[in-house]
């Protein structure tokens, strides 16, 4: 998230330029079914684009809070995980929201 590109389109989209690193949250059980509803919903489209070094993909993007906190979850069209959703935010979410390993949340996603 950090590429100038996606920058600059999620300040479009969002309001807000995100913190170069995602916050990976693992899905459990109910959790698993809503991801898919989400996958098949429009959301927000940030195009994929090209460097010199490589291609990066389009991702889609819902607004969404954690613990009162503005977030987005992000879908990249590209991903080999099928348990975990990402989420960004224009602060460091771990640091902000004193987030340790197996913590537990909830987001809540507007869509």
């Amino acid at each position: 998230m950090g590429q100038e590109a996606y920058q600059r389109q999620f300040k479009r989209e969002l309001g807000f330029v995100p913190y170069r690193g995602t916050l990976d949250v693992k899905l459990d059980g109910e959790s698993l079914e809503w991801e898919e509803v989400l996958e098949n919903l429009p959301g927000k489209k940030i195009e994929g684009f090209k460097t010199r070094e490589r291609t990066f993909g389009p991702v889609k993007c819902f607004e969404a809070k954690l613990r009162g906190t503005r977030v987005a979850v992000i879908i990249p069209a590209r991903t080999h995980h099928t348990e975990i959703i990402e989420l960004v935010a224009p602060v460091n979410l771990r640091k902000k929201l004193k987030l340790s390993d197996g913590d537990v949340v909830n987001i809540k996603v507007m869509v």
